[in-house]
Parts: C-alpha cells; sequence; structure tokens
C-alpha cells in the first residue's frame, strides 16, 4: 500500500512539472504579458480597492466582537473587571471601526476634489 501511494504522489508531481513545462514551452510563441494583479490603474484606484476591502473583512470582525464582549459581559457576573473587559472590548472595536469608515470617507473627499 504504501509502494501505491509513493507511485502515485511521484507521477502527481511528476505531472504538474511535465505540465509547466508544456506552459512554458507554449508561452514563448508571443510576447510575454504580465497581468497586472492589483487591476488598479491608478493610486486612487488602489486606495479605493484596499479600503473597500479592509471595510468589507472588518464588517464582521466588528459583529463578533461585540457578540464576544456581550457574552464575557454577560458571563462575567459579579466580577467588574470581566465587566470593563467586555465594555473595552466593545469600545475599542467601534473606535477601529469608526477609522476605518474615517479613511474611506477622507480617500472619498480626496478623490472628489483631485
Amino acid at each position: 500500500m504504501k509502494r501505491l501511494s509513493t507511485y502515485i504522489t511521484y507521477l502527481f508531481i511528476a505531472t504538474i512539472v511535465l505540465d509547466g513545462l508544456n506552459r512554458f514551452a507554449l508561452a514563448q510563441d508571443s510576447d510575454p504579458v504580465i497581468p497586472n494583479p492589483l487591476t488598479a490603474d491608478t493610486l486612487q484606484e488602489l486606495l479605493d480597492r484596499l479600503l473597500t476591502l479592509l471595510l468589507i473583512f472588518s464588517t464582521p470582525i466588528l459583529v463578533l466582537l461585540i457578540a464576544w464582549a456581550g457574552f464575557n459581559y454577560i458571563v462575567g457576573g459579579a466580577s467588574p473587571e470581566r465587566r470593563q473587559s467586555a465594555l473595552n472590548i466593545v469600545k475599542y472595536a467601534v473606535v477601529g471601526y469608526i477609522i476605518i469608515i474615517g479613511a474611506r470617507v477622507l480617500v472619498s473627499i480626496l478623490k472628489s476634489v483631485i
């Protein structure tokens, strides 16, 4: 069984290597073109897209942090340290989200001015 898995592994690696060589050989027929991975032509577009992605990823994180803080607040019971820790989590999460939204607004304002 071990021999069979070793054989399959070598066959898989050889397939990947030969496929890569084949693609390299076919690519020699035309001028090499490297596509732009950022898909943004200007710095403004790049900042706009990065801030949009940051906003998209930070929204669920904000919701999860608020839910986690609520859980800690409820479970904290009579412990003032745990309750204060939960309140700090909410405070810092909201402040961070406001900063992200502020950056997005600032870029939009600068884009309209320039």
